[in-house]
């Protein structure tokens, strides 16, 4: 009997270390591995090679950015940072951001900037970096250029090794905390299950077209137009470094990533299009703003948005909120308008009395029209109140608008930008509402001017056009995806029969097009798409239901 109860004592105990076991190595599959430690004295990428004093553990984040694990001492920085008959090339700065005194540690030939000698880090070398985000550019050999620099890379100096698929933090954020994860992709409500998968059209880019338009880090550093002096051409790899063709490019992205294809396909052009917002958010939280200016600062809103919706961070994506107070505000906005930090809000607006009192009585303010406009300008009217506009320089300068641009004649839409804002935003617009993102801009009539600047210009006008990929995007689209301006008012939501009532029967239809039973029209989907997310779901035919039945007044997208 003693010997039977050892032997079942011993079973349980080797039991129990079996379970414990199992349970072990359950839990070391689940938790995240990190990077594996690998170790280097010498790292290289984009053309510019970091030598260090010792080995040190390395790795790459999910865009391909390399990391180091501090303190790390740097001993060489190739092409070398020199001053050779004055001229200063070839800089690094720790963590650059936007400053007031638009100092830059780059290169001294850098039109309009101000070269800052201690923001050069390159000349202090060896250099210790416990944490931080180096950025290492080569200039342009021709002093005067525009942009400035051709190449820059970003080196982080984190304090431990990331979990293997982490996104890099933003190279100007103070702090260098990861906070993103490739994982999160996979997540419902996120990464790749925002996206749609459409029918191509004619001009669709390739996807590894755009992925080498996206694969280096954009340097965003002023809230002034001569921040394109500073954008590296094979970064940012546009004419001039220009506002509006950057824009262009990444909405042709945004919609690309929304044409039909597999995840593996997209992941690549989806991390970097994450990354790119990343960094501009990590831009706004250091201070950065984007200030209404003719094409120079188009496009930085759907960045941070995109990111935001794709990685699940409800604060990035609420780029309508988005404030900084610096931002400059005309005094004769009646009532003050919020601080917003995007040239996409500043610019658009409905007309109002504000409009034909300046441009009719010069009151409160005499009107100045843009003076490269002359002989093209024209008063507000009346008769021209409400409708959706564009002014260069709105928010902050009402005196500039022009209802010329507006209303016909000889130049119109092709003057005072109202063409580069149009063919740089086309894309963008229709972008946010295929990915039913609308409600986040919190600002309709950006939305409402870009229909109505298509239906004139049909995407392009004087030397401004939009791609053709987006011109046919549009076209295809557009009309999936909420009402047209200016027949906003004709729409009677949730009447998908159009017999002038909604009725159980529109709620029926609602619900068979949701699973795809039936195809509604383009009418008919913006009388369903009552909950504004930009599709026919079937949350959207049990609103109809709760209408016809008295349960609701409103509908979401009414609010």
């Amino acid at each position: 009997m003693k010997n039977s109860w050892v032997t079942r004592s011993q079973s349980l105990k080797v039991t129990k270390i079996a379970c414990l076991c199992v349970m072990l190595a359950l839990c070391l599959f689940f938790i995240p591995q990190l990077a594996q430690a690998a170790t280097t004295n010498q790292i290289s990428q984009f053309g510019i090679t970091w030598t260090f004093d010792k080995d040190y553990e390395y790795g790459q984040f999910v865009n391909g950015d390399y990391w180091v694990v501090g303190p790390v001492t740097i001993i060489n920085i190739n092409p070398p940072s020199t001053n050779i008959g004055g001229r200063i090339k070839n800089g690094s700065m720790l963590n650059p951001k936007y400053n007031v005194n638009w100092y830059q540690g780059f290169d001294n030939s850098t039109l309009y900037w101000v070269y800052n000698t201690a923001g050069n880090v390159a000349f202090n070398l060896p250099l210790t970096i416990t944490t931080g985000s180096l950025v290492s550019t080569i200039s342009n050999p021709v002093a005067g250029s525009r942009p400035q620099l051709t190449d820059a890379a970003v080196l982080t100096v984190l304090a431990s090794a990331p979990v293997e698929g982490s996104f890099r933090p933003a190279y100007s954020s103070s702090t260098k905390t990861i906070k993103y994860n490739i994982s999160v992709l996979d997540e419902p409500g996120k990464g790749y299950s925002i996206l749609k998968n459409l029918a191509s059209v004619t001009g669709t880019p390739t996807l590894s077209t755009c992925e080498g338009q996206l694969a280096r880090p954009w340097l965003e550093l002023n809230v002034s137009w001569i921040a394109q002096y500073l954008r590296p051409s094979n970064n940012q790899q546009v004419t001039g470094g220009y506002g509006e063709y950057l824009s262009q490019q990444y909405g042709d992205v945004i919609l690309l990533l929304n044409i039909n294809n597999t995840n593996a396909n997209k992941r690549k052009l989806l991390i970097e299009a994450i990354q790119i917002g990343i960094d501009s958010y990590g831009g706004v939280q250091e201070g950065l703003y984007w200030v209404a200016d003719g094409g120079h600062h188009l496009g930085h809103m759907l960045p941070i948005l995109f990111a935001g919706l794709a990685l699940g961070d409800s604060n990035m994506a609420a780029v309508g909120s988005m404030t900084n107070s610096n931002v400059p505000v005309s005094p004769y906005h009646n009532p003050q308008p919020a601080k917003t930090i995007f040239q996409e809000i500043q610019s658009t607006f409905n007309v109002n009395a504000l409009s034909v009192s300046i441009t009719q009585s010069n009151t409160p303010i005499a009107w100045t029209p843009d003076p490269r406009d002359a002989g093209h300008s024209a008063p507000y009217t009346n008769d021209m109140l409400e409708i959706p506009e564009y002014g260069i320089r709105h928010l902050e300068s009402p005196q500039l608008d022009d209802a010329y641009l507006a209303t016909g004649g000889a130049g119109t839409w092709s003057i005072g930008y109202r063409a580069s804002f149009g063919a740089g935003e086309m894309s963008h617009a229709l972008a946010m509402l295929i990915l039913g993102a609308k409600s986040y801009v919190n600002h309709d009539v950006f939305f409402d001017y870009m229909d109505r600047w298509m239906t004139a210009s049909g995407g392009a006008q004087g030397a401004s056009s939009a791609s053709t990929f987006a011109i046919n995007m549009w076209n295809a689209y557009r009309a999936n995806y909420g009402s047209i301006w200016p027949n906003k008012a004709t729409i009677l939501y949730g009447d998908v029969d159009g017999n002038g009532e909604v009725s159980a029967y529109d709620a029926a239809l609602t619900a068979q097009a949701a699973v795809g039973l039936i195809t509604l029209t383009a009418e008919q989907i913006q009388a369903a798409d009552v909950s504004g997310e930009g599709e026919v779901s079937a949350y959207d035919a049990a609103l109809i239901a709760q209408r016809a039945v008295g349960l609701i007044s409103k509908f979401p997208v009414e609010s």
